[in-house]
């Protein structure tokens, strides 16, 4: 046997050893990262992970440490570690075998020669893959009320108008996300993405502009990376950002901003380095161009990286040979970011009256930053923080962290610290930012700062293969291994578990399902449909009660159900559509679309039922405590049997600071029926809030003894036990 047929032989257990290991990572990805899969926005928040909730500090590492050992060492670390002893095994073969792919003289040739003709196909390629993903696993609709407030923000500009006239019975159009008042209709957001999902609507083809703009991300970090830490750098950079399913998930997701303003703060980025190397002021104006119209997409995180590069040109200041070009590029950046702070203000005069009002907050006073804002402080901010990281890093490329780590050890660390700087600063923010803490989590909020990872472990990476591969015989063994390894990694570990479970999802959604049986519906009945909303999950009824202006040119008018007498007038209005009212079934967590009932002709019991779904759709989709009060006391004059109404209003008041009023109608549901344990729960809430503990802990025993095995119960057991540790309720308000 021949010398070199044996040494192959006997590198082949490490073959071997390479695919049993990625087998082992397959298996740990697709068992222990669902978890952290789930696209949902409210059930992880901090709000709901912390409410009813006294010890903070001790619930965070409860749950923390569970969520560490069961799901995210198991399906990430253990999962990746494996995966680089994998690649160490596969580099080990391909030095012992001498076989060799000249994978990089290979792509190097072949893009060097067909240059222009790589570029356009490769972005033409992605761009069809994130279309394709978009219709086939993201729903092809607008499928959460942020997507749809962006649509039709959209839909209004590209009449080029900044809002459409406020519909007639504008209460039966309220939705989450959107703003009638004052005479106009327009959506809460800045007006940078519907913008440009204007210009798409022109062509029809709203869906593509995500898809332009990820490939033009792309470029932007090949060129940026390439600037910076040289070509083979930027490269890597690119394949970790394809590699990597969250980048091509908001790629894909054609009504999401984050892209487009990633690839804005990019573009931004390299114009700014790029005047600087040439010298060429004529890149700085670029560079406040893009920075512009990330400050129109989403202004705070336009000013996060405005913030970030003060501090790098301080320090560019100080080192730096090329001060003047520096602090004149800059300036000339930031001059030119000023139009889009110039266009943000006009808009906002025209929607909101005033200058320096966004509609953002017109709309919602509680999108604030700080602890103690709301309620929010450093325990649900480390949540947030920990489920942020770790759903980024398994939604990230393979070994992205370790790329970014071994990034340090390379020469080019003043760019590579200036980068995670950059990711530092907004990783602040959203740290102390009240809404994200409260109502939503997501890495989302924090793409911008992903992107700026990307070139750091492209560098990273091409510094491996630099140090590692001075010390092997073949040099190649180690990017042909790496470039193997995790190439299948993402492959089947990471895509092929990503998108089923995106799809199972999305496609089971609410918002989807119902999309699909207004369509029956349609079809059915050969008419356009008019249906009323009848209650949803956490009653968060303006979620699908979503309508373009002007409301006659939808084929399916959703809208929120009201007193019968209101809606039999909007029911003769479009009296040549198919009417149905939308019960929400919570067990199969669906609408049930039932033809409506003559509304002129209902008796007492119905007229009671329907009076109680008015006040929901008052309390709320309307915002209009009064009418909702007014029609749940109507509801229980027609039914005092039913308790719903009184249930309804005390929690109101509870919910509004009003606790008199709220304590008169728990003890009015306590009065008529002593075994409702929410009652009980909420009097030992009031009285706790009042300071007066004996009471407190006498509704709450109360609540134990009729319900001890809930979740609520365990809240209400930390209460107690806090108290009985401490001598006082948490957060104690005396009042006199």
């Amino acid at each position: 046997m021949s010398s070199s047929r044996y040494n192959k032989l006997k590198a082949l257990p490490f073959l071997i050893l390479f695919l049993f290991l990625m087998g082992i990572c397959i298996y740990l990805r697709n068992k222990y990262s669902l978890f952290f899969l789930n696209v949902g926005t409210i059930v992880f928040s901090a709000v709901s992970i912390f409410q009813g909730y006294t010890n903070h500090k001790e619930l965070l590492i409860t749950v923390v440490s569970h969520i560490f050992r069961e799901q995210f060492l198991p399906g990430f670390i253990i999962a990746e570690l494996l995966l680089g002893l994998g690649i160490f095994l596969l580099i080990i073969f391909f030095e012992k075998t001498g076989w060799s792919v000249p994978v990089e003289s290979f792509i190097r040739n072949f893009y060097s020669g067909k240059k222009k003709v790589v570029k356009l196909a490769g972005a033409l390629l992605l761009i069809a893959l994130m279309t394709a993903v978009f219709f086939v696993y993201l729903g092809g609709i607008p499928v959460s009320t942020d997507e749809f407030a962006y649509s039709f923000q959209g839909d209004v500009l590209k009449t080029f108008r900044l809002f459409a006239p406020q519909p007639e019975n504008s209460d039966f159009f309220q939705c989450e996300n959107i703003i009638i008042k004052n005479g106009k209709w327009f959506a809460k957001y800045t007006i940078g993405f519907p913008l440009l999902l204007a210009a798409g609507m022109l062509f029809n083809a709203p869906w593509l502009v995500n898809p332009v703009f990820a490939a033009l991300t792309l470029l932007f970090i090949y060129l940026l990376t390439d600037l910076l830490f040289g070509r083979r750098s930027g490269i890597l950079a690119v394949l970790m950002a394809v590699l990597s399913p969250f980048f091509f998930l908001n790629g894909a997701a054609a009504f999401q901003p984050h892209i487009t303003l990633g690839c804005s703060l990019i573009g931004a980025y390299y114009f700014f380095w790029l005047s600087v190397k040439r010298e060429n002021f004529r890149y700085a104006c670029l560079g406040g161009c893009f920075l512009s119209l990330g400050l129109l997409i989403r202004p705070v995180d336009s000013i996060l990286l405005g913030l970030a590069l003060t501090v790098v040109v301080l320090a560019e200041l100080i080192k730096s040979e090329q001060r003047a070009v520096v602090i004149k590029n800059f300036l000339l950046v930031i001059l030119f970011s000023g139009i889009g702070m110039l266009v943000l203000m006009l808009v906002n005069k025209v929607q909101t009256g005033d200058y320096f009002r966004f509609a953002f907050q017109m709309y919602e006073k509680k999108e604030v930053w700080g602890f103690g804002a709301y309620g929010h402080n450093i325990y649900k901010a480390l949540w947030n923080l920990f489920y942020d990281t770790t759903r980024l890093l398994i939604w990230g490329a393979p070994l992205l962290l370790l790329s970014v780590i071994y990034s340090l050890y390379g020469k080019e660390k003043k760019h590579v610290f200036y980068f995670l700087f950059f990711c530092l600063v907004y990783n602040i923010f959203y740290f102390g930012w009240y809404t994200v803490g409260n109502y939503e989590y997501g890495p989302r909020y924090l793409f911008s700062g992903f992107l700026f990872l990307l070139p750091v472990a492209g560098y990273g990476i091409s510094f491996f293969f630099e140090k590692a591969g001075s010390r092997l015989v073949y040099p190649s063994s180690v990017r042909m291994a790496f470039l193997i390894g995790i190439l299948i990694y993402s492959f089947f570990a990471s895509y092929a578990v990503f998108l089923p479970f995106l799809n199972q999802q999305l496609n089971g959604s609410l918002t989807v399902v119902t999309e699909k049986k207004l369509n029956e519906l349609r079809a059915a009945t050969g008419k356009d449909v008019i249906a009323f909303i009848v209650g949803s999950p956490e009653n968060r009824v303006k979620t699908y009660t979503r309508n373009f202006s002007p409301p006659e040119k939808n084929k399916h008018l959703v809208l929120l159900f009201l007193e019968p007498e209101r809606n039999a007038e909007i029911l003769k209005k479009y009296s040549n559509r198919a009417a149905f009212i939308a019960y929400y079934l919570p067990d199969r967590k669906i609408f049930n679309f039932e033809p409506i009932p003559d509304l002129n002709n209902i008796n007492p019991d119905t007229r009671a039922m329907f009076n109680l779904f008015a006040g929901v759709s008052y309390r709320m989709g309307v915002d209009n405590p009064e009418k909702a009060e007014k029609n749940w006391l109507d509801a229980y004059k027609l039914n005092s049997n039913n308790l719903a109404p009184l249930i309804n209003l005390a929690n109101m008041y509870l919910e509004d600071g009003k606790l008199d009023e709220s304590k008169k109608y728990w003890e009015m549901v306590i009065e008529n029926n002593p075994s409702v344990p929410l009652a009980y729960m909420s009097l030992g809430s009031i009285y706790e809030d009042r300071g007066d503990r004996e009471n407190a802990l006498k509704y709450y025993l109360e609540f134990l003894k009729l319900e001890p095995g809930s979740n609520s119960s365990e809240k209400v057991k930390d209460k107690i036990h806090f108290y009985q540790v401490n001598g006082r309720f948490p957060e104690e308000k005396m009042k006199k």
